[in-house]
């Protein structure tokens, strides 16, 4: 039969088909599949298709048999479906009639629409007899790509509508706001912690933070939506406004009307009217809610201030933070979150002022401000995203070989193998301004560090808060530093800690201690015993440490890890992204940041967990000794005594996934 397949004259007719491709044997962008459907004809519900790449082999794909065990609505066809080539095929036959078929074709996911029911005749026949058989070609143009078409800026997250009508997602997701609801879209709007989008149904859809009832939509049809701070408004069908979530300043008391678009801000809405006249309610306390009388195209409350865009391209601000004496334009949409304003030109050019500013240059299809960064999709439908990039250089560790490293919150300091003290990153408040001299042990705190000179006396530098760096006299074995308080294990070995006590953090009990660490709040120790004791803040379960005997202890911002006597890892506290939840296997070290953990297996191996809006988990390859983590970023000592950091990087809001790219 496959000889006789060889010969066969393939009769085209092409049929463009547009969606995605499956996986497995695929087709090249397009590339025509060739199609032969065999009947038997002692059988004639019997059915079997043969398929291949023009050009290609029979053989390849080879000929699959077709159950139609499936019937329409109507019950007056019969159809089976299979995949080949990451195309769907369904073949159709007649309920009554078994002479007729038919044959639909889509790539896989894609619309049955796309090409429609296409007549394939079966005219020939086999040599033997047995078989009647006849073909067609598909043309299988090279897809679209799932272009970005609009972006949406929430706090901590952002969100892209592609042309297929999904929605994607990043940044952090510690109130659901990145887990999008499956459905198709036309349009989306990001709040500070929820997102809300209108489907193709015209419904409205939100997902995120329902503290205030932000996220409980309305049923009804909707032209548009927009997120607010903790409160979401949206325009009806019919041009009347709707709005739920937080009301505390009337930002929900929407008024009687009808309106062409809206714009939900942090505390006030601004609506705008069928004539173009902007109206607001809510908050007021900068002017934000008292428009000009001008006729406008589009709105954007921000949370103080509110923008607006003429007939003529030129931009209204009003409010505090406002746009003040930036070009006037002409531009062509304008967006607003928080004390940020962003305005696209008319060459689409982005103008920024307030918290979110130096857009990259180039040429961009639509905006989505935030309050602290922006994104945007570019001439060729790529999401473009910048602001709250930390270049403290907190993370570029210098050249050169090291015994220890100490990760702050914005610097990093190292100490040498002879002693000496190097430290970089931002200096504010003297912070990478370390004292000369050599020192046997180093920590880093979010405003100081301290270290342990060769005489045994604690030495502090930077920012001085509640007498953070006012350390007791005396010899010391080691020091750890918070966020602004410090404690110091004495040569004989109790604890006396310093600085900030708001929480208790800096009264450590009597007794004997082999190991400390500060953190955040809170303190925590091992006992001689082996036994370890936590002090200060408790509102996270920090202070509520394991039993057994451990051997050191990592304190961060409201949890911590400790490495017992087998060096299994034990951790507690609070347990947002993870953090608390401790990786199983043995460990030489183990360092706790503000929402992340690092630790440094038996094999010298570094394994990250937590919190990566900053990349502070994406540890690097190769062989370690020792761990040090801070607030966004981790630092580490290679078997070779190379100093490396990671994190610190662009947040991960203003990161989008490498598809959209």
């Amino acid at each position: 039969m496959k000889r006789w397949l060889l010969a066969v004259l393939v009769a085209a007719v092409a049929l463009p088909l547009v969606a995605q491709q499956s996986t497995g044997a695929q087709l090249n962008g397009a590339s025509p599949l060739q199609i032969v459907l065999w009947q038997d004809i002692e059988s004639p519900t019997e059915l079997a298709l043969s398929v291949r790449p023009e050009g290609g082999l029979w053989r390849d794909l080879g000929t699959v048999p077709v159950e139609l065990a499936r019937l329409n609505d109507s019950r007056s066809y019969r159809y089976g479906d299979l995949v080949v080539a990451g195309v769907e095929l369904r073949v159709w036959q007649p309920a009554s009639g078994l002479g007729q078929h038919f044959i639909s074709a889509r790539r896989e996911g894609g619309d049955w629409y796309d090409v429609g029911t296409v007549p394939i005749v079966l005219t020939f026949r086999t040599d033997d007899g047995r078989y009647r058989y006849g073909n067609l070609t598909l043309s299988l143009p090279t897809p679209e790509p799932d272009r970005a078409l609009l972006v949406a800026v929430g706090a901590e997250h952002s969100c892209a509508l592609r042309a297929s009508g999904e929605i994607v997602c990043w940044g952090d997701n510690a109130r659901g706001q990145t887990d999008v609801p499956p459905g198709h879209y036309r349009s989306l709007s990001a709040g500070e912690w929820h997102t809300c989008a209108l489907s193709y149904a015209a419904r409205v859809v939100c997902w995120g933070d329902d503290f205030s009832g932000q996220t409980d939509a309305p049923r009804g049809r909707f032209r548009s939506v927009s997120a607010g701070l903790a409160h979401t408004c949206a325009v009806a069908r019919l041009g009347g406004v709707v709005c739920w979530g937080a009301n505390g300043n009337g930002q929900g008391d929407s008024p009687s009307g009808t309106f062409r678009s809206l714009s939900a801000g942090a505390a006030h809405t601004c609506g705008l009217r069928n004539s173009g006249r902007v109206e607001c309610w809510g908050d007021n306390a900068q002017g934000q809610s008292e428009p000009p009388s001008r006729r406008y195209l589009s709105i954007a409350a921000g949370a103080d201030h509110t923008c607006a865009l003429r007939e003529s391209g030129r931009l209204d601000c009003w409010g505090e933070g406002h746009w003040g004496d930036a070009s006037p334009g002409p531009y062509r949409s304008v967006s607003a979150s928080g004390a940020a304003t962003c305005a696209l030109g008319q060459a689409g050019e982005v103008l920024c002022r307030g918290s979110v500013a130096d857009p990259p240059p180039g040429a961009y299809r639509s905006i989505s401000t935030g309050p602290a960064h922006a994104c945007a999709v570019d001439e060729s439908h790529a999401v473009v995203c910048w602001g709250n990039r930390f270049d403290s250089g907190a993370a570029e560790a210098p050249a050169g070989t090291y015994a220890s490293v100490a990760a702050g919150e914005l610097h990093s300091c190292a100490r040498t193998a002879s002693g000496t003290l190097v430290c970089w990153g931002s200096d504010a408040n003297g912070r990478t301004s370390a004292p000369s001299g050599r020192y046997r042990s180093l920590s880093a705190g979010a405003w100081h560090s301290c270290a342990v000179d060769d005489e045994g006396e604690v030495v502090c530098w930077g920012a001085d808060i509640d007498g953070s760096m006012d350390a007791p006299s005396g010899t010391y074995r080691a020091v750890s530093v918070g966020f602004a308080h410090s404690c110091g294990l004495r040569d004989s070995r109790t604890i006396r800690c310093w600085g900030l006590n708001q929480f208790g953090q800096a009264d450590a009990p009597s007794g004997r201690y082999r190991f400390v660490s500060a953190g955040h709040a809170h303190t925590c120790a091992v006992r001689t015993s082996g036994a370890p004791v936590c002090w200060g803040g408790a509102w996270h379960g920090q202070l509520d440490v394991p039993s057994g005997n451990y051997r050191a202890v990592s304190a961060g911002g409201d949890f911590a890890c400790a490495l017992d006597g087998d060096r299994r890892l034990a951790c507690w506290g609070a347990n947002d992204y993870g953090k608390a939840e401790a990786p199983e296997g043995r460990f030489l070290w183990v360092g706790t940041g503000q929402h992340h953990a690092c630790a440094v297996s038996e094999e010298g191996e570094m394994l990250c967990w937590g919190q990566n809006n900053h990349s502070q988990t994406d540890a690097p390859e190769g062989r370690f000794r020792s761990v040090n983590a801070g607030a966004i970023h981790t630092c580490a000592i290679r078997d070779t005594g190379e100093a490396v950091c990671w994190g610190h990087e662009l947040h991960a809001r203003a990161r989008p996934p490498a598809e959209l790219r």
